[in-house]
């Protein structure tokens, strides 16, 4: 899936960070907005060369507007992933899905988050299978999912080392419990009643 331009990802982080801003700035640059991970950090895909002057130009704008404090992250990939780069695998990606529709059970996938669309999934398999197609070169809506797992939620638990969403919950001001062991885990289900997933 790796396009032939030299391309990769950096995230941009800022105390207060406006997308729409950000989305105006890369308009007419080789570069689009990959990841909306919290109302303070986008991730943006695209050549480097795009990314280069994404950056230089997005520094000159959040300097001028006085932002606090901003960073840009490099992160290691050499494939500009949730862009309009990867849309060229899409289709043998759908392909191999076919065969799988039909032994989808959808029975919980309302309660699981689509990175695409940003709220949960229907029930329905085609409709599933369709956003996990086009969640390849769409944005990640990961702020939506987190704003429709709040309101499906009593409590937002985390599974898994390191705890990288916590940071963004927190932007929301929200606490996540982490779970990093089995036992953990079994505790905290055998307390719920109701768990919605992002995935």
């Amino acid at each position: 899936a790796t396009p032939a331009e030299d391309c990769g990802m950096t995230a941009v982080i800022s105390e207060v960070l406006d997308a729409g801003l950000v989305a105006n700035v890369i308009d007419e640059l080789d570069v689009e907005i990959a990841n909306d991970n919290s109302c303070q950090q986008l991730v943006l895909a695209g050549t480097r060369e795009g990314l280069v002057l994404a950056r230089q130009q997005l520094e000159q704008l959040l300097a001028d507007n006085g932002t606090p404090s901003w960073r840009f992250v490099d992160i290691a990939v050499n494939t500009p992933f949730h862009s309009s780069w990867m849309r060229d695998i899409e289709a043998d990606f759908a392909e191999r899905l076919q065969p799988l529709q039909s032994r989808l059970n959808v029975t919980n996938a309302t309660r699981v988050t689509s990175n695409f669309s940003g709220s949960f999934h229907q029930d329905d398999a085609a409709a599933i299978c369709s956003d996990l197609v086009r969640q390849i070169s769409g944005t990640v809506r990961w702020q939506e999912n987190m704003v429709a797992l709040l309101m499906a939620s009593e409590q937002v638990i985390e599974i898994g080392p390191a705890c990288p969403l916590r940071g963004f919950f927190k932007t929301l001001d929200v606490k996540v419990q982490p779970v990093s062991s089995v036992g953990t885990l079994d505790r905290l289900l055998s307390r719920q009643s109701s768990l919605q997933v992002a995935a």
